[in-house]
């Protein structure tokens, strides 16, 4: 089973370079004057993909681009770097107009809606939501109060570059404290609406003759879907496809997604597996989710050896991870192959040296050093407070697992429900389904084999050979313990699967 396994392991990592690696190509598709270029923000912000969201800006400015859309759907993530990446993309205003595009069932969400904010201008289509723009890290707790001020100072900021916007409910999706009205002044000229904070309303000599309601209501961050964005102003209109965005803004020139207008091309094996997976990296679940049933899938496989479902599952699980984790280039050579370097030192820790001792500790601190740093976005210096945040997700998963380990040790073949558990499995053989060694007795039974005598031939660490009295052939056997030299006396006690359970025989010692 540990050879097929290992055999596997090495074929994917195999299939790596084939898969990750491709030729990139460039041409230079001239200037972009007259072109809107689509820059996409998707899935988990992180630095790396902020980097890159720069770096293709500065590249399509370079070409004189003068109107850049950046194609929002995310969810958040790393609040710091996308509020540098919003300060950026606010700062380019007079060199070109820049849209946010939240195309339809698009999410501009936490750090994305601070950097759709940034933008000139607004674009939505059907079934957007925008907000929730809190600072916190990603744990859900506040950042510092310095930076929350300095947050709520930009996107104010950013919101009176737009005539027209609601200020008050866009600083309550900062600050869940704020409470914020829709004010009807009704005189003379007519009826005047707009919307004040609760706060202000308070103090207006004229509050209690105005119509009023709560439209945000303190304890609740505002998330705006498009309706309500329509509603209070910050877009005119719902454009359902582009094409429609395209041509309402007087786009004449043919519209491009920002590899095509960089003229970068890449091979066919790299553009469907790693551009995808740039583009849409895993959230952090998923990762999670990976790393937990990779490890239970090992468990299973070492429960029911011989199946290789739970072989298979492991494989996908990190094969999946790590690929990912290297198309994003969050993890490079070093990460990929650390995880297997671990993997080894802790099968050597289990069955070749006895105890738990360096190879094993070696093992377990690669293992879970490989994995955060897969994690941790490959941007100049380590951030220790990332790195310490990803390693306490990945003792997380490898504790979840553990769990579902026990649960399923009630369960499947040999756990609790017949014997007393345990990872190998404990069916009973029986004449026909005993595994036979080269010169047993074919007659040979469980109850024939119990009680028999031998001596250790290779040192059991805890698995070794040993030799029956009155045979010559050697028996692969498992000891009971961490290590049993060569040329001690011993006794077959139990049969566990297609195990041969053996202890040292205290009294053929002594004599």
């Amino acid at each position: 089973m540990r050879s097929n396994l290992l055999r596997l392991f090495i074929f994917c990592l195999g299939l790596a370079p084939t898969i990750l690696v491709g030729q990139e190509a460039s041409v230079d598709p001239g200037d972009l004057a007259d072109v809107m270029v689509f820059i996409p923000i998707k899935g988990e912000i992180t630095a790396r993909s902020c980097n890159r969201v720069w770096r293709d800006t500065e590249a399509v400015l370079a070409k004189n681009c003068k109107k850049i859309a950046y194609q929002i759907d995310t969810d958040g993530g790393d609040y710091r770097a996308a509020y540098e990446l919003a300060r950026k993309i606010y700062d380019i205003r007079e060199r070109a107009d820049t849209f946010a595009y939240l195309e339809n069932g698009a999410r501009a969400i936490s750090a994305g809606a601070l950097i759709a904010f940034s933008c000139e201008d607004l674009v939505i289509g059907d079934n957007v939501r925008i907000g929730d723009v809190a600072p916190v890290d990603y744990f859900g707790k506040p950042l510092p109060e310095k930076i929350q001020t300095v947050v709520r100072a930009d996107l104010k900021r950013y919101a009176e570059a737009h005539p027209g916007w609601p200020i008050p409910i866009i600083l309550a999706m900062v600050t869940k404290e704020l409470e914020v009205f829709e004010v009807i002044d009704r005189n003379s000229t007519g009826a005047r609406k707009e919307y004040v904070l609760g706060s202000d309303l308070e103090h207006r000599p004229d509050a209690d003759r105005l119509e009023k309601r709560i439209v945000i209501p303190a304890g609740q961050l505002a998330t705006l879907n498009d309706t309500e964005i329509l509603e209070y102003g910050m877009v005119t209109k719902i454009y359902p496809t582009r094409n429609q965005f395209i041509e309402d803004y007087g786009i004449t020139a043919f519209p491009s997604d920002v590899e095509a207008a960089l003229g970068r091309s890449i091979d066919l094996s790299r553009n469907r597996v790693v551009s995808t997976l740039n583009d849409n990296p895993f959230p952090k679940w998923v990762k999670f989710l990976l790393i937990l049933f990779g490890v239970v899938g090992l468990a299973v496989e070492f429960k029911l050896p011989g199946t290789f479902i739970g072989g298979s599952v492991f494989l996908v699980c990190f094969v999946a991870f790590f690929v990912e984790a290297f198309a994003t280039q969050h993890a490079g050579w070093i990460e990929v192959l650390c995880f297997p370097a671990a993997i080894a030192l802790i099968v050597v820790e289990m069955f070749v040296i006895p105890g738990f001792g360096v190879a094993g500790i070696l093992g377990l601190g690669l293992l879970l050093m490989s994995l955060a740093l897969a994690l941790v976005p490959d941007e100049g210096a380590l951030n220790w407070g990332t790195f310490n945040n990803e390693l306490f997700t990945i003792v997380l998963a490898l504790s979840g697992s553990g769990a579902v380990v026990l649960l399923m040790l009630r369960f499947l073949p040999g756990g609790k429900a017949t014997q007393r558990g345990g990872l190998i499995s404990t069916t009973t053989l029986n004449g026909d389904s005993l595994v036979q060694e080269s010169g047993a007795d074919p007659n040979e039974t469980t109850e024939s084999l119990l009680g028999r005598k031998g001596v250790v031939r290779s040192a059991l660490r805890p698995a070794g050979k040993i030799i029956l009295n009155g045979e010559q052939r050697p028996r692969d056997v498992v000891a009971i313990g961490a290590f049993v030299p060569a040329g001690t006396p011993v006794s077959i006690v139990k049969i566990e699967g297609n195990r041969v359970i053996v202890e040292p025989d205290e009294h053929e010692s002594e004599t």
